[in-house]
Order: structure tokens, then sequence, then C-alpha cells
């Protein structure tokens, strides 16, 4: 299960990348993998424990993408120039 969540891990990040560029087209893929999962655990092919940490895997990708590269703010360095002409 591992492997198998490290690949959802891996795919919340390309999804944080691509955010600010296709933002509707990731909302979207966000709903149908969770309606997907949603439609495997009622089927009972897959554990509910398993459809939750794999849509968690993702969605913590895309939130430490977005920590760890979109969030921070960088702090304005002005240096003081002589007003001379």
């Amino acid at each position: 299960m591992l492997p198998f969540l490290a690949f959802a891990f891996i795919g919340g990040l390309v999804l944080g990348a691509l955010i600010p560029y296709y933002p509707l087209a990731v909302s979207v893929f966000l709903c149908l993998l969770a309606i997907g999962l949603s439609l495997l655990e009622a089927k009972g092919r897959i554990p509910a424990v398993a459809a939750t940490a794999l849509f968690a895997c993702v969605l913590c990708g895309i939130l430490y993408w977005f920590q760890a590269v979109e969030g921070r703010s960088k702090a304005t360095f002005h240096e003081s120039e002589s007003e001379t002409f």
C-alpha cells in the first residue's frame, strides 16, 4: 500500500504545481477522484481506509506544494540609494 500512497503524494505535488495554470481542471479531477474512490468503496473493491488514505495523500501533496513553493512570501529588500544627480 505504501508505493500507492507515495505515487498519490507525487501526483498531489504535480497537481499542486498545475493549480495556478489549470485551477478548474484540477478541481474537476479532484471531484472525479473522490467520486471514483467512493464508487470503488461502495462496490467493495477497495477498503474505506485505503480510499481515504489515497485521497488524503493527494490532498497533502497539493498542500505541501503550496506551503513549500507557492506559500512562502519573500521579503522585499530595498537597498537605500543615495540621491545624487
